[in-house]
């Protein structure tokens, strides 16, 4: 897909980070965040950890019609909202994160009094993908969208044991009806396979952001880039990414790149770090090769292909 690029001229407003999770967004977020002209907002739609309000995992706002995201999309813009505050880990973790300005609920009371005034927000947040075509036309919020391969996705939920319970999709009736009519059989199944259900999850977000990124083909606010190039080219990629935001893409950032992609970090994160930023990004590209089941490649690639061929060509699933 042809991206287009933005004057720096038309820069303005906030910045979503999106994606499916395990996509990079974190890497991405955190990069873009040491040109200093946002304040970093760690998932504020999170179902567990972010924002009041939010009752299921990928929340989505209709645009034709006012629904009950599309307001809790506007209330935060309008900045009233706040966080819920069951932080999950040890008390010496949140303690820990009180003490890093990490804690997101003191991020947006920093924002709301102080950060507002010199800065715009950046959305670190793969749970909004379904939310993102409202906050582009209804809050002028520019849009990366970052995609990954099903089967690397794969591999990295199956590592992390992730789940996903389907019932967040079926029980949003405007979601259903607007995208996902052809994906209900499959969702309704009972005793899905694991491969599947990563399958069928990739399926249904990547529709859904390639419909929204496909509609705005022709609008400046939108770039689309794939995990595996960043990897394989962080240094070129990520000048693209500053050029669309229209950001000074200077030394000390490329020297942040250069540390946390360098050869001799690891390939996978440790144990118990999650979104470890320091790795050996030519590896990470395709590692997952290695460790996918072949008799994983089928199923998932069954269900997602017709979405996934627009991404990744053939020679993307020899194992």
């Amino acid at each position: 897909m042809e991206n287009k690029i933005m004057d720096s001229k038309e820069i303005n407003g906030h910045l979503l980070v999106t994606g499916s999770h395990r996509s990079g967004s974190t890497f991405v977020g955190h990069v873009i965040a040491k040109s200093r002209k946002f304040t970093y907002m760690s998932e504020p739609f999170h179902y567990e950890d972010g924002i009041r309000g939010v009752e299921h995992w990928f929340p989505y706002a209709t645009v034709s019609k006012p629904n009950y995201y599309s307001r809790q999309v506007d209330e935060f813009f309008n900045l009233e909202f706040e966080y819920k505050y069951h932080r999950k880990g040890s008390i010496l973790r949140r303690i820990y994160s009180i003490v890093t300005g990490t804690d997101p609920s003191l991020k947006s009371k920093y924002f709301k009094t102080i950060g507002k005034l010199y800065s715009n927000m950046l959305i670190k947040d793969p749970l909004s993908a379904f939310l993102s075509n409202y906050m582009q036309k209804y809050q002028n919020v520019s849009v990366l969208i970052l995609v990954r391969h099903p089967l690397a996705f794969y591999t990295s939920l199956k590592r992390l044991g992730f789940r996903f319970d389907f019932k967040s999709f079926l029980t949003q009736e405007d979601l259903m009806e607007d995208f996902l009519k052809d994906e209900e059989s499959l969702i309704k199944k009972n005793n899905l396979s694991y491969e599947e259900e990563v399958g069928l999850l990739w399926r249904c977000i990547y529709k859904i952001l390639t419909s929204f990124y496909e509609e705005n083909r022709d609008n400046k606010k939108w770039l689309l880039k794939k995990h595996e190039d960043i990897c394989l080219n962080p240094i070129v990629e990520f000048e693209d990414i500053f050029r669309f935001l229209g950001l000074k893409f200077d030394k000390s950032v490329k020297n942040y790149i250069r540390k946390c992609t360098k050869s001799n970090n690891p390939v996978e994160a440790p144990k118990n770090k999650e979104h470890y930023l320091f790795r050996d990004s030519s590896q990470l590209a395709n590692y997952w090769k290695a460790k996918v089941e072949k008799e994983a490649v089928n199923v998932i690639r069954k269900i997602t292909e017709d979405v996934a061929i627009k991404y990744y060509n053939e020679s993307t699933w020899n194992v």
